[in-house]
């Protein structure tokens, strides 16, 4: 006759479910899993665990769940399973297999700055390798205006020289810029330029219209 185990392990291959499947969808770990279709009871601290997982499983798997039971109980007496009941088995797959250790911490927060300075070494190779960051937030491109002043504002890199139509212009600390020009009446072409310590250019052009 075969055991509690074995019915369980012969059903769930009959039905093609591998152990992780099952783990999967009845939300019980695959070392439970397994040592139940090995009639390995002696992990379980209790019969009334016992009986709980071989009932969900045969359940799970369509079989006569009191007849697996009857088959255990002749198996085993209740005094013959383990005493020390698994931590976790109270909720199989709701606590982490990893758990956080001072020294699992301080591996953690090394890789973590030496993350952040890589990060930092590759942007300060690509600002010099590369053109610099340029942005202008206005004007738009072919903006019509009725005024004669007009606001050129925008975001340079800090180390780079700033170039409006030819004329160094200031930024702030922090790269931020406000360029105030006149305007006349007409088509105004504007060619603003940074530019880092390699020559490296970036360059926005806009065409503003005047119209008093």
């Amino acid at each position: 006759m075969k055991t509690a185990g074995e019915l369980l392990s012969s059903r769930r291959k009959q039905l093609e479910l591998s152990v992780e499947d099952v783990e999967n969808k009845l939300r019980i770990r695959k070392q439970y899993l397994l040592a139940m279709e090995r009639d390995d009871f002696t992990i379980f601290s209790s019969p009334n665990y016992i009986r709980g997982f071989i009932k969900n499983y045969s359940e799970f798997l369509d079989l006569d769940s009191v007849k697996v039971l009857a088959v255990f109980r002749r198996q085993y007496a209740d005094g013959q399973v383990g005493e020390i009941m698994p931590e976790g088995m109270h909720s199989p797959l709701d606590n982490p297999l990893l758990k956080i250790t001072p020294q699992r911490a301080v591996v953690v927060s090394v890789l973590l700055i030496l993350l952040v300075f890589f990060a930092y070494l590759f942007n300060q190779a690509r600002g010099l390798l590369g053109a610099p960051t340029l942005e202008l937030i206005e004007p738009a491109q072919d903006q019509v205006v009725n005024v004669e002043q007009l606001t050129f504002k925008g975001k340079v890199n800090p180390e780079a020289e700033l170039f409006l139509n030819g004329k160094e212009k200031k930024a702030s600390l922090d790269g931020d810029f406000m360029i105030e020009v006149e305007v006349i009446e007409g088509v105004n072409e504007f060619v603003l330029e940074a530019v880092n310590k390699n020559g490296k250019v970036s360059r926005i052009e806009r065409n503003i219209r005047y119209q008093p």
